[in-house]
Formats: C-alpha cells, structure tokens, sequence
C-alpha cells in the first residue's frame, strides 16, 4: 500500500479498519466532490468494481443536500473542500436528515486534527484521497 507524505497516517490508519459496514445489497452512493476529474475516477473505479449503485454526483455543498435528500442514499463519499458550504459544513446535516447514512470522509486534508474534526462531526470513515480509493471499494463491497 503506498503510504502518503503525511506523518501522521500511521496513527490515522488504525482508526479505520474496525469501522467496516456489511451491506446486504449493493449501496446507493452519493459522490459529494467538486473536482470534476476525482468525480470522474471515482465513478468509474465504483462501476469497474460492481459492488456499488452510483446514484448521483454533486460538485459543491448546497447540491450535495439537495441530492441527499431527494435520492436518498445509503452513504455518501464526502470531500471536505467544496465550493460554498464545505464538508464540515454539510456533515452535521447529512446526519440529521439521513441518521443511517454512512459518510465516507475523502480528502487531501489527511491529518489527525481533521479525522479526529470530521469523526466529531458524524463521518463513519476517513480516508486521504491520494492513497484510500481501494479501502473505499472494500467498505462498500455488500458481499463480503
């Protein structure tokens, strides 16, 4: 696994694999990231892999509630540097309008001030965006 620059992923890492959620179906997503080539990588990594429904794709904040309520998914994939209201922001309303919606936490902003901000806040998982795409696909996979 490569492992980021950050000095503190060592102690990031641990903290997450205890976290995984079993689906009993595939799970309905919603990608919250405003990079329209991580959105892209992300929605063809998720269809390569065929365990999960992409249901919708949001480019900032304010469109991520939006779809969150009107699809109503099983978990969203959240980048925290979104244009408007940030993913600091929208994660306290994820939780409280979807209380059993899984947040998955995707960023650049991979240390443990901000994992420790972000699992205050709600999220269920965290991940540095240059090296948890393959940790991603594994918490979604419904069959194993």
């Amino acid at each position: 696994m490569h492992k980021p620059h950050s000095a503190d992923w060592s102690k990031i890492e641990p903290h997450v694999a205890p976290r995984i959620h079993k689906f009993e179906r595939k799970p309905r997503v919603l990608i919250v990231e405003d990079s329209p080539i991580v959105r892209e990588r992300l929605v063809n990594l998720i269809k390569q892999a065929d365990t999960v429904d992409v249901v919708g794709c949001a480019e900032n904040g304010v469109q991520g509630v939006e779809m969150l309520i009107a699809l109503r998914p099983d978990v969203v994939l959240l980048d925290l540097q979104l244009p408007g209201l940030s993913g600091f922001d929208i994660l306290p309303t994820i939780k409280r309008e979807r209380p059993e919606c899984k947040v998955i936490v995707l960023t650049c902003l991979a240390d443990e001030n901000t994992r420790e901000r972000c699992l205050k806040l709600g999220a269920d998982h965290f991940f540095d965006k240059s090296s948890g795409l393959d940790q991603i696909l594994q918490l979604l996979d419904h069959k194993s």
